[in-house]
């Protein structure tokens, strides 16, 4: 694992903030696969669109994957939504829409937890938050679509969404989930290191993160497979 120090203004909407970049090296499960990454993003986009349309699959270009059975999950300040999708389930988690929850994307330089999620790790408190909103409907939704514990499912998420999705794939995870594979887009800082190597342990396989647009669409910077770390 190759850890360097980095730069990135547009991950958290503000002034530029020094970030630990730690890129796991070896062999992975899946390699980076372009037409793979935009089916991600443009799950990732979706989760921005009104629940009505989510359910009915009718927002748009970013509904051009073939997704059934959606059910929607609304957290504190951002949503979620579950749905069958490539033979198993995705979750995709949407980022920063609104104030409440751009507020709750820079409450990060202080705001460390612990997380029962994570031995010995710390978080970021806000996104924790979030998920903890969301965690009980998506874990619902998955077990009445067809995806209980048990079953190997596909994650997405965008900015705020993508951490939330980060922390959602430890939590699930230990539940019992199988991540079958994931692709973040924008990923703020989430965790410590002691949460950054857990993550890898776990995920390091089958993770790719990179930038994004402002919100995904299909024309997207080829995902890089790193953690960032936060410290605290």
């Amino acid at each position: 694992r190759v850890c360097v120090i980095s730069l990135h203004s547009q991950w958290i909407g503000f002034a530029a903030t020094g970030m630990r970049v730690c890129v796991l090296l070896g062999a992975f499960a899946f390699g980076y696969d372009e037409k793979r990454a935009i089916a991600f993003a443009n799950l990732a986009g979706a989760a921005y669109c009104g629940a009505a349309s989510l359910q009915k699959w009718s927002c748009g270009s970013k509904c051009s994957e073939d997704v059934t059975d959606v059910q929607v999950c609304k957290g504190d300040t951002t949503q979620a939504f579950v749905g069958k999708w490539d033979g198993s389930c995705v979750a995709s988690f949407e980022g920063t829409s609104n104030i409440k929850s751009l507020i709750r994307d820079l409450e990060f330089v202080k705001a460390g937890t612990s997380w029962p999620g994570c031995e010995n790790c710390n978080v970021h408190d806000g996104f924790l938050k979030e998920w903890n909103s969301l965690s009980s409907c998506v874990k619902k939704s998955l077990t009445a679509i067809g995806c209980p514990a048990g079953t190997d499912i596909y994650t997405t998420g965008h900015s705020l969404g993508a951490a939330v999705d980060g922390l959602a794939m430890m939590d699930l995870s230990t539940a019992g989930w199988g991540i079958k594979e994931s692709y973040n887009f924008g990923m703020p800082r989430t965790g410590d290191e002691a949460f950054a190597a857990s993550f890898n342990s776990k995920f390091g396989d089958r993770f790719f993160s990179g930038n994004a647009p402002q919100r995904p669409s299909a024309a997207l910077a080829a995902p890089q497979r790193h953690w960032n770390s936060l410290a605290l």
